[in-house]
């Protein structure tokens, strides 16, 4: 922070005051609502902003030019997004109901490719609102060039689901493949009973793609194990990741973890903490082993309970520290009765809790047999390999942007001033600045000295202690957002009004750098700390003080 000795920071202390907050909220801390078209309405907006993916496309002009509605039955399927490259093919889409409220009885799936049926209907991420259910449904892609697909609408019935419309789509992955770098690895990770090889990684303008098969080896990607989980290390910073997978990813199917992509970075590394392999045992409790504990895998087991519950037999079991990660299958000894479907209940809260598990043996898809019998055998399990094991990656490059040179717009902008009046000028009407923040969106713009402005002007009179707000980026072109309303007394406003804008503007010096460079004395380098995990670096007045913050 630094604090500013300007005789004019009382006026800005004004402006501040009642605009900060409103602009930070539309900003988002993303600034990304000024770059969306008012045609999108709020809360598909929001869910666009969350998303790189999506962020990305949308900024690059590769959603639809027109949204494709199609309704039935009381529901309304709109079609905002086709986009598909050489990794994934998602569909961004919306449900709503137009004849009932909150909630929506109704859903979309992408059901075939290319007339074949998918077998896995698949969401990478779901957000259902007041006004509906936005959804981007995907699918691995195809093999580059001309394919279709279908999207179908379902409503959902108090006791059964059925599709009520289809909507086929053409397209084509080979133009969003072009932004995308792929880099063979062939590494093959080998633990005592099986493997897991690291095919390939596909860096897209958004994301970092890792493609991997297992061969009897298993990442490690529970609640409770995540230190332990596949991560990427990029130029100190750790990354996490998300599966994308096709529907079943054992083992010998490929399927990909999905990291957020840094903007550039040259030590970018896989840190494999430990894995997983199957075992086959033979390892018995009986019911009069009740508080006895046994080992297994190098872990402590004790039996804490046995007990036919009303869904069937349950055992309460005391894991202690060890190589056991988890029991896979059981059996009645002497028996051909084989479990079908037993699942286990981690009680743990916090990890360093006491690690019991209740393991559930439900008779309604299980033999009968296991409430009477009066021993249980464990016939295979999961256990635990530690690493680290380590694969160097090629470094990440700036991402390559989808606009042309030609299409580009040079700017002069060097002040805030500069900014607000192009603005002004943009709109040819009487505006009233509130306040602005100065955006470094990449370590280029930084080290020249050429931030992008985003800036907050209210608009018109005040109306039932209301006045009208509205915020814009100034950078290659000038967007904006939607209007808002910000809460605002007559007598305030008029102060705002009357200010002299001029004069403020002009003591509106960009003071990032020099609040960087006090950090750097105190031995933290902000500039590149933000740059790297992929943020905007921005400066921001609010009164006599000027703050610099991480936005991602």
């Amino acid at each position: 922070m630094y604090k500013s000795s300007d005789k004019l920071c009382r006026i800005k202390i004004i402006l501040i005051i009642f605009s900060v907050m409103s602009l930070l909220f539309l900003l988002g801390c993303q600034q990304v609502s000024m770059l969306m078209d008012k045609t999108f309405p709020s809360w598909i907006k929001e869910y666009v902003s969350e998303d790189p993916e999506l962020l990305w496309a949308y900024e690059n002009g590769y959603f639809l030019e027109e949204p494709i509605v199609e309704e039935k039955d009381g529901l309304k399927m709109t079609i905002w997004a086709l986009l598909s490259d050489d990794v994934l093919t998602q569909v961004l889409v919306s449900v709503e109901s137009i004849e009932d409220e909150y909630p929506v009885p109704g859903y979309a799936r992408i059901t075939d490719i290319d007339e074949k049926p998918i077998e896995h209907y698949i969401s990478k991420s779901a957000a259902q609102t007041i006004h509906g259910t936005v959804s981007t449904e995907y699918i691995l892609s195809p093999a580059l060039g001309e394919h279709k697909l279908t999207v179908k609408l379902g409503s959902r019935e108090i006791e059964f689901e059925y599709f009520i419309l289809g909507k086929q789509l053409q397209f084509n992955n080979e133009e969003l493949a072009k932004f995308n770098t792929s880099h063979k690895i062939d590494k093959n990770i080998d633990v005592s009973n099986g493997s897991m090889s690291i095919n390939k990684v596909i860096y897209t303008p958004s994301m970092v793609y890792v493609n991997i098969t297992n061969s009897g080896a298993e990442r490690i990607d529970n609640i409770f194990g995540l230190e332990n989980d596949l991560y990427i290390m990029a130029d100190g910073k750790k990354l996490q990741g998300v599966i994308r997978q096709g529907g079943d990813y054992g083992d010998d199917i490929p399927y990909y973890l999905a990291f957020p992509r840094p903007k550039k970075a040259e030590d970018v590394k896989i840190i494999i903490p430990a894995l997983t392999y199957k075992k086959n045992v033979d390892f018995t409790f009986s019911k009069s082993d009740i508080g006895t504990t046994k080992t297994l895998e190098g872990t402590d087991l004790t039996l804490r309970d046995w007990r036919v519950a009303e869904e069937g037999l349950e055992l309460d079991i005391l894991h202690g520290d060890g190589n056991l990660y988890e029991i896979i299958d059981w059996e009645i000894p002497n028996t051909e009765v084989k479990s079908i479907d037993v699942y286990g209940s981690d009680l743990r809260i916090n990890k360093d809790d006491e690690h019991l598990m209740i393991y559930h043996f439900p008779t309604a898809r299980n033999s009968s047999e296991w409430e009477t019998a009066d021993s249980v055998t464990i016939t295979s399990v999961k256990v635990l390999q530690e690493g680290p094991w380590t694969i160097d990656l090629p470094p990440i490059e700036n991402v390559q942007s989808a606009k042309s040179p030609e299409t580009a717009q040079n700017h002069s902008y060097d002040t805030m001033k500069d900014a607000v009046e192009a603005v002004i000028s943009q709109e040819g009407k009487e505006m009233y600045f509130e306040g602005g923040t100065f955006t470094y969106n990449a370590k280029e713009p930084y080290d020249n000295g050429k931030p992008s402005y985003h800036i907050l002007f209210s608009v018109g009179e005040v109306q039932e202690n209301q006045v009208t707000s509205k915020a814009y980026t100034v950078g290659n072109e000038i967007t904006s957002s939607e209007e808002q309303k910000l809460i605002r007394s007559p007598e305030a406003h008029e102060m705002i009004k009357n200010a002299e804008m001029n004069k403020i503007l002009e003591t509106y010096e960009d003071r990032t750098h020099f609040v960087v460079d006090l950090a750097k004395k105190e031995g933290r380098d902000l500039a590149d700390d933000a740059f790297s995990m992929g943020y905007s670096l921005d400066g921001l007045y609010n009164g006599v003080w000027f703050y610099v913050f991480f936005n991602g």
